[in-house]
Formats: structure tokens, sequence, C-alpha cells
């Protein structure tokens, strides 16, 4: 579809899918199989005080970035979780369509508004994909756009403050306040 830069294959998930979305489980199975392809989960959930919401910009869908054979892709359907990879189909068989990745930001661009639209200086959060995927740290401030959120971590002995995307962030507990 798109001949310079990058596209994505949307994939269709069923209901034991989204279940596994929700759980963030699927990112790790897909991880497994797509090793060092972008993976966008348009989902994230906010954990803050007692209270759990979830938020998504196109239910029932994930994207990976393509560049590896077409078979790689379709093999997916065959997973207890998928309903579906988008394709067509003739007479020589089936083609792999994909997306713009223009497409795609734009999702992760409105997925950052939800989530900002509930993030607060001071609240935990849990990164969920990237360099930090599996960290845990506090939001201490925001880039002037508010596409990222200034996140302290703790790593062993590193002690830093990190730009981090706020659709990779989760947030969690505030049962303290």
């Amino acid at each position: 579809m798109e001949k310079d830069g990058k596209t994505w294959v949307v994939v269709q998930l069923n209901e034991f899918g989204e279940v596994l979305a929700e759980r963030d489980e699927l990112r790790r199975k897909i991880e497994k199989l797509f090793p060092g392809k972008e993976i966008f989960i348009p989902y994230s959930k906010v954990e803050f005080k007692g209270r759990v919401t979830k938020l998504n910009v196109i239910e029932g869908y994930i994207f990976i970035e393509s560049g590896l054979e077409e078979k790689e892709y379709f093999a997916l359907s065959e997973l207890p979780f998928i309903d579906n990879i988008l394709h067509t189909s003739s007479n020589r068989g089936m083609n792999l369509n994909t997306i713009r990745n223009g497409d795609v930001e734009k999702l992760k661009d409105n997925l950052q508004k939800l989530i900002v639209a509930d993030l607060e200086l001071g609240m935990k959060v849990f990164v969920n994909s990237g360099v930090y995927r599996g960290i845990e740290g506090e939001v201490v401030g925001f880039t002037e756009d508010k596409k990222s959120a200034f996140v302290y971590i703790e790593l062993r002995t590193l002690k830093a403050i990190r730009a981090i995307p706020t659709y990779i962030l989760d947030i969690q507990g505030g049962d303290d306040v």
C-alpha cells in the first residue's frame, strides 16, 4: 500500500483475543512470534482509586508492523485468539492488505488523548511497551504537547526521569489517596 515507509498488518481478534489484550497477555504472545516488529494494541487500562476503566480506540483489532513474508502473518489465523488477517482474495490466492503508518499514528494519538484526560501528576503508571516495558513509575510532568509523560523510574542502581509516550502507559493504583 505505501511504497516508502512503514505499513501495518491489521489483525482481527476474536473474543478470547480481546480478553488476552485486556490482560496484556496478547502482547507477549505476538512479540514471541514477531521479534523486533512493532506491535500496537489500541487499548489501555486505567486503575485508580479502586476503579478500573478500559480505554480503546478500535475494539477487536491489533496492528503489527509489516515487512516479513505474507505467510508469516497469515499463520496467525491458525491461533485460537485470532479471527482474521485483513486481506483480499483472488483467483491467484490471498493478498495481505496493509494500512499506512499515518493511520496507526492517528489511532495512537487518539489513545493518548484518552489516557491524558485521566493522567495526573503523582499517579503510578506501568509501561506496557517499548524499552521500559514492565517498569512501574510515577508521573512527575508532561511534555508541552502532552504526548509524553515524564516518569520517575527506579531500576536497581538507576533512578531517572524519562519521557515516555502516554499511549504505552497504564495507570495503576491510587488507593492511598
